[in-house]
């Protein structure tokens, strides 16, 4: 009987401590939106974190469009929306993107990727940016 007891208590204690992550882990995110006419003349990288944030950051994309995008029902609670602006260009071909986010112990490192034209390319001004969805998190976001 000393020995069923002893092995249960060993496995309720051992499962309670298995909940270790392992890091780095890959984070998985949505694009929500992207494109070359942001409104935003400085390059600035926005974690916004709840519903008043997010129709700032619409509102300024939209001036520039008829009719704007909408604003996504986002549940901060378990989401959140990083909003990358790459500031204004002079030409067309700019973009901005995330090409991958990985979770360690103490922060989520988010890897943005900027792209320049190759060659010939409009001469437009443009404001180029990029909005993705990632699940909440309490962790420092770091820009790479």
């Amino acid at each position: 009987m000393k020995y069923v007891l002893y092995i249960t208590t060993l496995l309720i204690f051992g499962c309670a401590s298995g909940k270790q992550q392992n890091y780095p882990q890959k984070v998985q995110f949505e694009t929500l939106v992207q494109g070359s006419n942001g409104g935003y003349l400085n390059s600035q990288f926005i974690v916004v974190k709840n519903q008043d944030e997010l129709k700032t950051v619409y509102t300024q994309i939209n001036k520039v469009r008829k009719p704007g995008f909408p604003i996504p029902k986002i549940d901060f609670e378990k989401e959140l929306i990083l909003a990358l602006f790459l500031g204004e260009k002079t030409t067309g071909g700019h973009s901005i993107l995330i090409s991958k986010i990985i979770e360690t112990k103490d922060e989520v490192q988010v890897f943005v990727q900027t792209n320049a034209p190759d060659g010939m390319a409009t001469s437009a001004m443009t404001q180029p940016y990029y909005f993705c969805k990632i699940p909440r998190t309490e962790k420092s976001i770091v820009f790479k």
